[in-house]
C-alpha cells in the first residue's frame, strides 16, 4: 500500500502524544494537588503537536512510501488497543472496582508501552525498514 510520507511523520506525532497522555495519568495521581498545571501542560502539548502535524499535512512534499499490510494492520491494532484500554481505563475508573493507583499506573504504563512501539514501529517505516 503506497502512503505519503508526511502521513507517517502525522502517526508518530499522533503516537508521541498518546505516550504524553500516558505519562499525564501517571503524573494526575501522584500529584492531584498538581491536576491544573498537569492538564494545561497536556492540552498546551497537544496545542503544539496539533500545529505540528497540520504544518507537515500543509507541506507540499507529497513523497511516498511503500507499507505492506502487516504493517498497516500492526498500525490499526496500535492504535485500536490504544483506544480500548484507554476506554477500559475510563469505566474503571468510574467504578470502585479497582484501587485508583493499581488502575492508572498500570494503564499509563500499558498506553506508554503501546505508545513508544507505535512510534518505533512507525520510525521503522519512515526511514525505510
Amino acid at each position: 500500500m503506497k502512503v505519503l510520507k508526511k502521513g507517517i511523520q502525522i502517526q508518530i506525532l499522533l503516537f508521541t502524544v498518546f505516550f504524553l497522555m500516558g505519562v499525564s495519568l501517571i503524573f494526575t495521581y501522584f500529584f492531584p494537588e498538581q491536576l491544573t498545571v498537569v492538564n494545561l501542560i497536556t492540552i498546551g502539548v497537544v496545542v503544539v503537536f496539533s500545529v505540528l502535524g497540520y504544518r507537515i499535512y500543509k507541506n507540499p512534499d507529497m513523497s511516498i512510501i511503500i507499507i505492506t499490510p502487516k504493517e498497516e494492520k500492526t498500525i490499526k491494532y496500535l492504535t485500536y488497543g490504544y483506544f480500548i484500554v484507554y476506554v477500559i481505563r475510563m469505566v474503571l475508573a468510574s467504578s470502585e472496582v479497582v484501587d485508583g493507583l493499581v488502575l492508572n499506573v498500570t494503564s499509563g504504563i500499558i498506553l506508554m508501552g503501546i505508545a513508544v512501539f507505535g512510534i518505533l514501529f512507525q520510525y521503522r517505516i519512515f526511514k525505510g525498514k
